[in-house]
C-alpha cells in the first residue's frame, strides 16, 4: 500500500524516467497508474521535471490527454498518480497491427490527437516529445497523449529543463528548430506531422530515421519526404490531400510552416467533405505556393553562395581538385560488390550531401536504396528509390528495384503497380515480367505467376534457369 491509500497491483511499464504500476486507489475504488521516479531525487532538474509533469497534466485536462490525480513523496521517491488507460501506444499499433483499421479510422485518431494539441498549444504549451509510444489507444481507439515531462509553457519564464546546448526530445520526431535549441509555437505541428506520416503509411518507425544522430539530424533538416501515399494508394484523394497538407506542416522554417489549428482544420475538412477534389486542387495550390516559397530561397541562397565563391577564389590559392562525383559513384559500387553495405550507404550520405547540384545525383540515390535494400531497410529503400524516380522518372531499373522492396514488405499491390506500370512502357522488358512473376507467387496466385514466368522465359532464356525452382519441369 502506497501513502495509505494505493494497493500496487502489478508491475506494466518501465522508462528511463521510472516505473509505471496499476494500482486501486482505495478511496474512489478506482484504477490508477502510478510512475515511480527512479531518477535521484538529488538530481533537482529530474525532479522538476516530474513535478512539471504533473502540473500539466492536472491543469489541463482534456478528453485525449491523460489526467493526473496526484503526486506524493515517499521514502525520498516521488510519485504520479495518472488516469489508468486499459490499451496499447500507437506505436504497438503501427508495429504490431499494421492495416488493421480503415483509413478512416486512422484519420479520426489523428483529429482526435490533434485536438488534444491544439487544446495545449492553444493554451501557449509545447509537448516537445511526440512519438507513437507517447499515444495510448483504448479498446475504442480514443487516443490519450502521455509524457508531459519535458512539456514547456510558452507564456511562462520558466527555464528549459536540459543543459545548455542540449537537445529536448526524441531524436527522429523533432522539429528542425529543436537541433537549434530555439522555440517556436510551430514545434508540435512538426513533430505531429511526421508521427501521422509514419502512422498513415504503417512505417515501423520515423520516415527520417537514419542509422545514427547526425543522419537522422540531416534528414530532418534537409530531406522532403514524397507524399505518404506512396506506401498505401497513389490514386486515393483522400490519401493524397492528407499528405498534401502533412508537408504543409513538414516545412523546415516554422514561418512557413501551417500551425496546429490549420492542421485540425485541414484534417476535419476532408473527413467531412463531400467534394474531396476541389479540397485536394486546394491544398496543391497551396504546396505549389510553399514549393515556390522555398524555391526563392534557394535562388537566394545560390546567388550568396556564388558571390563567396568569387571572392574566395581571387583570395585563395588554387585547392587541389577532390575526387569526382563519378569517382565517388564507383566507390559506391565497390563497396556493393563485396558487400559492404554499411560503408556504401555511408559515403551515398556523404555523396549526396556534397553534390546537391549534380544532374544525375539519382545515381547516388539508387546506389544508397539498394544498399538499403541489402541491409533490410526497406522503408529507407523505398523512400530513396521513390526520390530516383522523381528526379528520373525513366529509370527502369529503379522502378524494378521499387517493386521488388515493395514485395519485401509484403505490399503486393504497390509491387505489382511498378511491374505493371514497366511492362506498358517496355512490352518486352523479360524482367518486368520476372519479377511480376515472382509477387504473384508470394501472393499463392500460381496461375498469374505461372504466365509472367512464360513470358519472361520466351522473352529472355537466362530466366530459364531461375524460373525452374518455381515451375519445376519447364
Amino acid at each position: 500500500m502506497l501513502n495509505d491509500r494505493y494497493q500496487i497491483l502489478e508491475k506494466i511499464g518501465e522508462g528511463a524516467m521510472g516505473i509505471v504500476y496499476r494500482a486501486l486507489d482505495k478511496s474512489s475504488n478506482r484504477l490508477v497508474a502510478i510512475k515511480q521516479c527512479t531518477l535521484s531525487t538529488k538530481n533537482e532538474k529530474h525532479i522538476e521535471r516530474f513535478k512539471r509533469e504533473y502540473k500539466f497534466l492536472s491543469q489541463n485536462q482534456h478528453q485525449n490527454i491523460v489526467r493526473a490525480f496526484d503526486l506524493f513523496k515517499l521514502e525520498n521517491r516521488y510519485y504520479l498518480v495518472l488516469e489508468y488507460i486499459e490499451g496499447i501506444t500507437l506505436g504497438d499499433l503501427i508495429f504490431d497491427h499494421a492495416r488493421s483499421i480503415t483509413f478512416a479510422q486512422q484519420l479520426d485518431i489523428a483529429l482526435q490527437i490533434c485536438d488534444g494539441i491544439k487544446f495545449l498549444n492553444n493554451r501557449g504549451i509545447v509537448h516537445r516529445d511526440l512519438k507513437p509510444d507517447n499515444i495510448i489507444l483504448t479498446e475504442n481507439y480514443v487516443p490519450k497523449i502521455l509524457d508531459m515531462g519535458i512539456a514547456k509553457s510558452q507564456m511562462s519564464d520558466m527555464d528549459s529543463l536540459t543543459s545548455a546546448g542540449k537537445v529536448v526530445g526524441t531524436i527522429s520526431y523533432m522539429s528542425p528548430e529543436q537541433f537549434a535549441h530555439k522555440d517556436s509555437s510551430k514545434i508540435d505541428v512538426f513533430s505531429l506531422a511526421i508521427l501521422f506520416y509514419q502512422f498513415f503509411a504503417w512505417l515501423p518507425g520515423s520516415p527520417f530515421k537514419g542509422k545514427n544522430f547526425s543522419q537522422t539530424m540531416q534528414r530532418i533538416l534537409r530531406e522532403t519526404l514524397p507524399c505518404f501515399s506512396i506506401y498505401t494508394d497513389k490514386t486515393d484523394l483522400q490519401h493524397r490531400t492528407v499528405g498534401n497538407f502533412l508537408q504543409l506542416a513538414l516545412q523546415k522554417h516554422p514561418s512557413k510552416r501551417i500551425d496546429i489549428n490549420k492542421l485540425h482544420t485541414a484534417l476535419h475538412a476532408v473527413q467531412q467533405t463531400d467534394d474531396i477534389e476541389k479540397l485536394y486542387n486546394k491544398s496543391n495550390d497551396l504546396l505549389t505556393k510553399a514549393s515556390k516559397s522555398r524555391l526563392k530561397q534557394y535562388i537566394a541562397m545560390c546567388i550568396i553562395v556564388v558571390v563567396m565563391l568569387i571572392y574566395l577564389s581571387s583570395v585563395s590559392p588554387p585547392q587541389k581538385p577532390e575526387t569526382s562525383y563519378e569517382a565517388s559513384l564507383e566507390e559506391i559500387k565497390d563497396l556493393h560488390r563485396t558487400g559492404k553495405y554499411e560503408e556504401a550507404i555511408n559515403h551515398a550520405d556523404k555523396v549526396i550531401e556534397e553534390n546537391s547540384q549534380q544532374s544525375n545525383l539519382y545515381r547516388a540515390y539508387f546506389y544508397r536504396a539498394t544498399a538499403y535494400h541489402r541491409n533490410k531497410m526497406y522503408d529507407n529503400a523505398i523512400r530513396d528509390y521513390h526520390k530516383v524516380l522523381q528526379l528520373n522518372a525513366g529509370f527502369t531499373q529503379a522502378r524494378l528495384q521499387l517493386g521488388a522492396t515493395y514485395a519485401r514488405k509484403g505490399l503486393y499491390d504497390a509491387s505489382l503497380q511498378q511491374y505493371t506500370t514497366i511492362i506498358k512502357r517496355k512490352p518486352k522488358y523479360a524482367a518486368a515480367y520476372y519479377y511480376r512473376g515472382l509477387t504473384y507467387f508470394l501472393m499463392k496466385q500460381y496461375n498469374n505467376a505461372k504466365s509472367n514466368f512464360k513470358k519472361a522465359a520466351k522473352l529472355d532464356k537466362r530466366y530459364v534457369a531461375k524460373i525452374r525452382q518455381y515451375i519445376k519441369g519447364e
